[in-house]
C-alpha cells in the first residue's frame, strides 16, 4: 500500500500564542431528589458554559445508572445545556450506592484517557455507603492521585451541617478537589482549582491527507438470553456481545499478481475489578480478494464479536489490533459495569449499523446479526460524513411484558444536547400470542419473546459535530430509554 502525506508549510508575520492546554471535565450525578437535581442541572449548566470559554476543552456526561455517555458541544446554548443535566438527574435519582460506585469508576477511568488537565465533579444527595462501596470508593482515589484528576463532591444533602461519608470527604480532599455544600460555591470551587482562560485567536491547523488512523474502538452489547427468557427465570448474569472494531484502511495491504492479503490478529480481553483475566478470545484474521476490489475493501470495518455471559460487578474491557504485516499494534480499553438480567420489560443496547457486505467489511463472529433475514454489522466509529446523505440506521431488540400492551417507541437525534429531528416509531409486532383465542404470531403457537427493532432514517444529512440517537421505549406505566452517541466528521 502507497502512502501519501500532502505537509503544507505556512509562515506566519505576527507572534503566536502557544496552544493552550487540554482540559477535561466530567460530570457525575449521584442520587437527588427532583428539587435539588434541577437546581444542579441549571448550576451545571453555568459552570459548561464558563468551562468552554477556555480553548482545547471538553465536557462529558457520565451516568451512574448505565454506561452511556453524553458529550456536550460548546455551541449549545444554556437551555440546551440544562436540559442534558435535568435528563442525567433524572437517571441517577434512583441509583443505589454501588451504582454510583461503578459511575466512579467510568467516569475516573474516562478522564485518564484526557490529556492536560483533569476535573471530575459528582453532584449527589450523600447517600449511606456500605464497607465494600467505601473500599471502592478508597482504589478510586488511589486512581485519581495516579491520573492526576481533581475531584469536587457537590454534596447538596440537607441539612447541610451533615457532613458527606468519610470516603467521599476523602476522594475530594486528597485528589486536590473539594467538597462543596452549597450550588453557589460550584464554580468559585472549579475556578480555584483550574482558572478559566479567555479563548485565545488561533489560527487554523494545515489540513494533512492520507489513510484513517490506526485505531481500535470496544463494547459490550447488552442483550438478553433467549433460553433464560423463555424459561422465565428472573434473575441471571449480564448477556450480550463483546465487539471490537478497526478501520481497514489502517492495515498494511500487500498487492501480488492480481490480489491484495493484509494479515490482523484480534484480541479481547475481560478484567475483574482487580485487574485479573477472567475471559480472553483471540483470532489470527487474513482479509485478501482481488486488486481490482481493494479500494473499497479499505472503505470497511474489521470487526471481531463474540457472545458472552457477565456476573454483576465492575470489569474493564481490552481490545487490541496488531497490523501483522506493519508489525503494529493499537489498544483500547473501557470500563463495564454488569448488571443482573431480570424478567419483564427491557431493552438491549442500541448500536448503529448497516448491512453487511462481505467485499467491504469483514465480520469475524460466533454468532450472526440479523434483521429481516439480512445480515448487519455494528458500526461503533460509523464513517458519516458531513452534508452528505448516508442511511442512519439504529438496532435493538425489545423484550415487552407479554400482558402488557403494544410498545410505544420515540426516537429523537440530538447535537449538542439540542433535538434537531424527532419520529414516532412504529410497532406492528403483537407482542402476546393469541393463537389459543384464534389468533396468532405463528402458525407454532409459541410465545415470542424478542422482538429485534431496526430503526431507519434513510438519507440523513448532517452537519459535522457531535451527536446522540436516544429512543424513548414506552409499554403501559414503563418507560426505559437508550442512546447511542455518534460522530460526523
Amino acid at each position: 500500500m502507497r502512502t501519501v502525506l500532502a505537509v503544507l508549510s505556512v509562515t506566519f508575520l505576527v507572534t503566536q500564542a502557544l496552544p493552550a492546554e487540554d482540559r477535561a471535565l466530567v460530570f457525575l450525578f449521584g442520587p437527588t431528589t427532583e428539587e435539588h437535581g434541577r437546581a444542579a442541572a441549571h448550576e451545571a449548566a453555568t459552570v459548561t458554559q464558563r468551562w468552554f470559554q477556555s480553548p482545547a476543552s471538553s465536557v462529558e456526561i457520565r451516568f451512574t445508572s448505565t454506561a452511556d455517555t453524553q458529550q456536550l458541544g460548546k455551541t449549545a446554548q444554556i437551555k440546551d445545556l440544562e436540559s442534558s443535566f435535568v435528563y442525567a438527574a433524572q437517571t441517577g435519582r434512583q441509583s443505589d450506592p454501588r451504582a454510583l460506585a461503578n459511575g466512579f469508576d467510568r467516569a475516573t477511568l474516562t478522564l485518564s484517557h484526557h490529556a492536560g488537565k483533569r476535573l471530575l465533579i459528582a453532584i449527589l444527595d450523600s447517600p449511606v455507603l456500605a464497607p465494600d462501596v467505601e473500599s471502592r470508593l478508597d482504589a478510586t482515589l488511589a486512581f485519581c492521585k495516579e491520573n492526576s484528576i481533581d475531584v469536587i463532591v457537590a454534596d447538596i444533602s440537607e441539612p447541610a451541617s451533615k457532613e458527606p461519608p468519610a470516603a467521599l470527604l476523602a476522594l475530594a480532599a486528597s485528589s486536590g478537589g473539594a467538597v462543596v455544600r452549597d450550588l453557589n460555591a460550584l464554580f468559585p470551587a472549579v475556578q480555584k482549582l483550574i482558572p478559566m482562560e479567555k479563548p485565545a485567536a488561533v489560527s487554523e491547523a494545515p489540513r494533512q491527507s492520507g489513510p484513517q488512523a490506526f485505531s481500535v474502538h470496544t463494547r459490550f452489547l447488552r442483550i438478553q438470553s433467549s433460553k433464560a427468557r423463555a424459561e422465565g427465570k428472573e434473575l441471571g448474569p449480564m448477556h450480550g456481545f463483546l465487539v471490537a472494531e478497526s478501520p481497514l484502511s489502517a492495515l498494511t495491504f500487500e498487492t501480488k499478481g492480481g490480489s491484495y492479503q493484509a494479515q490482523a490478529r484480534v484480541t479481547e480481553i475481560v478484567r475483574n475489578a482487580e485487574g485479573k483475566a477472567v475471559w480472553q478470545a483471540k483470532k489470527d484474521i487474513t482479509i485478501k480478494g482481488p486488486a481490482r476490489k481493494l479500494e473499497s475493501r479499505q472503505a470497511g470495518n474489521l470487526c471481531y464479536m463474540r457472545e458472552l455471559q457477565m456476573p454483576g460487578g465492575q470489569y474493564t474491557l481490552e481490545a487490541t489490533v496488531e497490523d501483522l504485516l506493519a508489525q503494529k499494534t493499537v489498544n483500547t480499553t473501557e470500563p463495564l459495569a454488569a448488571s443482573p438480567t431480570t424478567q419483564g420489560f427491557d431493552v438491549s443496547d442500541v448500536v448503529l449499523v448497516r448491512h453487511l457486505d462481505d467485499a467491504v467489511d469483514r465480520f469475524e463472529s460466533d454468532t450472526i446479526l440479523q434483521f429481516d433475514s439480512k445480515a448487519i454489522v455494528p458500526l461503533l466509529d460509523p464513517p458519516y460524513r458531513a452534508n452528505q446523505p448516508f442511511d442512519l440506521d439504529i438496532y435493538m431488540v425489545l423484550y415487552p411484558d407479554a400482558s402488557g400492551g403494544r410498545p410505544q417507541l420515540d426516537l429523537d437525534i440530538l447535537h449538542d444536547g439540542q433535538s434537531v429531528a424527532h419520529s414516532q416509531l412504529s410497532f406492528s409486532d403483537k407482542v402476546r400470542n393469541g393463537v389459543t383465542e384464534g389468533s396468532g404470531l405463528d402458525s407454532t403457537g409459541t410465545q415470542k419473546h424478542e422482538f429485534p427493532y431496526l430503526a431507519r432514517i434513510p438519507g440523513a444529512e448532517l452537519s459535522a459535530g457531535k451527536y446522540e440517537a436516544r429512543v424513548t421505549i414506552r409499554q403501559n406505566n414503563r418507560t426505559v430509554t437508550r442512546s447511542v452517541p455518534f460522530q460526523v466528521n
